[in-house]
């Protein structure tokens, strides 16, 4: 029997000390469960092993990225709303149709997403010299379901 992944998303950058006790309280919980859970802390401990050195923030994020893409979940902890990390993991998750999950309540989040993709041309037509401007996704506020 296969048990069912979760992704634990919470802010980490400026908050690491706080993020791991965070993480480790909610892991526990979960895997109390019966659940399997991804912590992002370990995610990172892993790659920079991997690697041999400190990984870059896009290499953690496009790591974090992978590792939600196995899971059947992510579960969504205190302080997403300031994180840009959080954001994207949510955008992630609601394009890819994993649900999302309030720690310890068990409610699922409904967010309104929209990547809006208005493309400006420039001046130079050239592909190198045209940068290509697209808004931030809004995230906003989730929608709560019970």
């Amino acid at each position: 029997m296969n048990r069912k992944k979760l992704y634990l998303s919470l802010p980490i950058t400026g908050r690491e000390l706080k993020s791991i006790d965070m993480a480790f309280e909610a892991k526990r919980y979960y895997e109390n469960q019966g659940f399997q859970v991804i912590n992002p802390h370990d995610v990172k401990k892993e790659l920079e092993e991997e690697l041999g050195r400190i990984a870059l923030e896009k290499e953690i994020m496009s790591t974090d990225l992978y590792f939600l893409s196995e899971c059947d979940a992510m579960i969504l902890l205190p302080g997403w709303e300031s994180s840009k990390g959080c954001n994207l993991e949510i955008r992630f998750a609601e394009d890819y149709n994993i649900p999302i999950y309030e720690v310890y309540t068990n409610r699922q989040l409904m967010f309104k997403s929209s990547l809006k993709n208005n493309v400006q041309r420039t001046r130079k037509d050239h592909w190198i010299t045209q940068p290509v401007h697209i808004e931030e996704p809004e995230i906003g506020y989730p929608i709560l379901q019970n």
